[in-house]
């Protein structure tokens, strides 16, 4: 995790929400216990990948899409 914390440049707290947010909506999972946990991703990786690369080229945050059922990048 300290890797992806010093990676997406949000607080603990903020990273966090966004991960809970990924894990309801089944792209990830978390495994291992604190400190330790991994994040592995669930489902379809090409989905994934298509997802951000829209939100990308459209600047939509991906935690929008992810909080937001109604909105589509």
């Amino acid at each position: 995790m300290p890797e992806v914390h010093e990676a997406c440049g949000l607080d603990v707290d903020s990273m966090y929400s966004v991960i809970e947010m990924l894990r309801e909506a089944r792209l990830i999972k978390l495994e291992g216990e604190y400190p330790y946990e991994e994040i592995r991703l669930t489902g379809d990786g090409v989905v994934m990948e298509s997802v951000l690369k829209q939100c990308e080229a459209g600047n939509i945050a991906v935690e929008d899409v992810v909080a937001s059922s109604g909105s589509t990048c």
